[in-house]
């Protein structure tokens, strides 16, 4: 996930969602580790939680579900790996999907070039953005879809729905 404060689709705005967002906004934790050539380790937890996407290959909505669970004291009864399989069809089919898209455009928007007009610059980059935004869409879709799964905040040890 890649975002500040905006709730781009109102309309999906839940607690887990919200939770996010507040989490996202937080110091980093201390004592992650990272790669000590590439300068400071994280300094918010949307930095750390990136960092654990990109180099450990994990799921941030993922995480971030755990955490708000273990945050209301939700203590899943059972592994939800095996009713995690649509969310994780949805993170593979339409999230990465749309990072790695934008990611690639990106990497097309720095490289020099003496052939591309402004014009051309500038579209690219509305699409960069579009992308961007959809990409952030879809996590919110996914963060949706994982609060659906989660069993009431009143059940400590609630077995998984």
């Amino acid at each position: 996930m890649n975002h500040r404060k905006a709730d781009l689709m109102g309309a999906h705005s839940t607690g887990l969602w919200d939770y996010a967002l507040s989490l996202y906004a937080q110091p980093a934790p201390q004592g992650l580790p990272y790669d000590q050539e590439e300068g400071a380790g994280p300094t918010d937890v949307m930095s750390a939680c990136l960092l654990l996407q990109d180099e450990a290959g994990l799921d941030v909505c993922e995480l971030l579900w755990i955490h708000w669970l273990a945050a209301r004291g939700v203590a899943l009864g059972a592994s939800p790996c095996l009713l995690l399989g649509e969310v994780r069809d949805w993170q593979r089919g339409m999230t990465v999907t749309l990072r790695e898209r934008r990611r690639q455009l990106k990497q097309h928007l720095t490289e020099p070039t003496d052939t591309r007009s402004a014009a051309t610059t500038r579209r690219l980059e509305t699409l960069y953005q579009q992308l961007k935004a959809c990409e952030l869409s879809a996590e919110q879709e996914a963060l949706a879809r994982l609060e659906a799964l989660s069993p009431p905040a009143h059940a400590p040890t609630a077995a998984f729905r």
